[in-house]
């Protein structure tokens, strides 16, 4: 693989809604084809090609380490393991999350402020509870 390609801040308070991340997978699909791997906290269609890891968690918008990923940083994906690992070395990422801006709703106030703020992670259903 030759490169990873990143879509974050698609998960259910990021999305907000597990937003889909096809859109950006067939954008990549006629350009690069096979040579791009997406990773996305998002989710994905069944129309996906090539290697796509969607729905990662904890979501950007959580502070995960999707959020913390930059530019040529090395991500190794084991299909068979089912794992995905960010080959950048402890400190680093450390320096990276103290710098990193807390994410906020995309509106102060309404429905929409309030989905985002109560939205749970993936592996916890993406339900709304109350904190």
């Amino acid at each position: 693989m030759t490169a990873v390609s990143l879509c974050s801040h698609l998960g259910p308070k990021g999305g907000p809604g597990l937003a889909s991340a096809s859109w950006f997978v067939a954008a990549l699909e006629g350009s690069l084809g096979e040579k791009v791997a997406v990773v996305t906290d998002g989710r994905l269609s069944g129309l996906n090609r090539g290697i796509a890891c969607g729905q990662v968690a904890p979501e950007a918008a959580e502070g995960g380490p999707i959020a913390l990923i930059a530019d040529n940083d090395l991500i190794e994906i084991d299909v068979a393991k089912r794992t995905l690992s960010l080959l950048v070395d402890h400190a680093v990422l450390e320096r990276r999350k103290a710098d990193l801006q807390p994410w906020a709703p995309n509106k102060e106030r309404g429905w929409l402020s309030i989905y985002q703020r109560l939205a749970k992670l993936i592996y916890k259903g993406a339900t709304l509870t109350p904190e």
